[in-house]
């Protein structure tokens, strides 16, 4: 199965006077507001419509579609349970705020959840980046929106568009080294939410091998979520398990798990030479 699967915060197969609202208002019910997420696709033009997609179902080779991808980070959060977790970290977990795209030198943070003083300074804090993996081919996710509101027959046909796991770990890579070793040198904390279905893709690919528990000793935390629920009745976030450690206990995610060998690299060297050449140098060139 290929097609959106929860659209305006709403699973696509049930209907409720609530989904009706939302879908009318373009009103994400997790923020409360209306659904920020942007397309400037050429099939978007001339529609006052965002791109309400908040999760898409996709089978293949790293799941078999029954839990739908999350595809728009403001998914993951449904009543606050992602804000919350990272607040376990502060001095008050129970009482906290959260401020959002916060601007240093190195990057924007997503999230900060915060503990303030009476005056409203910030006593303590821990950081917060979600990351949800994104859908290729965005025409095929689209042409779903756009046939599912349209009321069209042909929603329930398979739309073209894979999930794109490999970009999105390089640019979580990258950040979490980054945004982690600045928090890490302040003593403090930063939580990475993601979902299973990319966790998995991640054991998958790097020999990722960390004690699996809540630990607000350790500096860099990711936790896993997942939806569940039914179609018919619609999805809950829930975490499902969590992993903390120092930024060395992280460096698992920069080595694929698949070890090649030089013969290998040279075979596939001297088969791409016999098709095409690039460029040739010689000593007259």
């Amino acid at each position: 199965m290929h097609r959106a699967a929860e659209i305006f915060g709403h699973s696509t197969e049930n209907d409720t006077e609530q989904k009706r609202e939302d879908i009318e208002n373009q009103r994400c019910p997790f923020t409360g507001k209306r659904c920020q997420k942007v397309s400037q696709h050429e099939l978007m033009e001339g529609r006052d419509l965002q791109f309400g997609v908040c999760s898409a179902h996709h089978s293949g080779r790293h799941h078999d579609g029954t839990v739908p991808y999350i595809i728009c980070p403001k998914r993951i959060e449904q009543d606050g349970i992602m804000f919350k977790d990272a607040a376990r970290v502060l001095n008050d977990p129970n009482n906290f705020e959260v401020v959002d795209e916060v601007t240093f030198e190195i990057g924007d943070f997503d999230f900060f959840v915060v503990n303030t003083d009476k005056n409203g300074r910030v006593t303590d804090f821990c950081g917060l980046e979600p990351m949800m993996v994104s859908t290729t081919q965005t025409r095929g996710i689209i042409e779903s929106l756009l046939d599912y509101l349209d009321d069209d027959p042909e929603f329930q046909e398979r739309y073209t568009y894979g999930i794109n796991y490999r970009q999105v770990l390089g640019r979580m890579e990258s950040q979490l080294f980054l945004k982690g070793s600045v928090v890490a040198d302040m003593n403090e904390q930063m939580m990475w939410a993601v979902q299973d279905v990319f966790w998995e893709y991640i054991l998958d690919n790097h020999p990722v091998q960390l004690e699996e528990g809540f630990n607000e000793e350790k500096p860099v935390g990711m936790v896993v979520y997942t939806l569940d629920g039914e179609p018919s009745s619609g999805y809950s976030v829930r975490r499902q398990k969590e992993f903390w450690g120092d930024l060395d206990d992280w460096l698992s995610l920069l080595y694929p798990k698949v070890k090649f060998n030089r013969e290998e690299l040279r075979q596939k060297l001297t088969e791409k030479y016999g098709e095409d050449i690039y460029r040739r140098f010689s000593e007259n060139s």
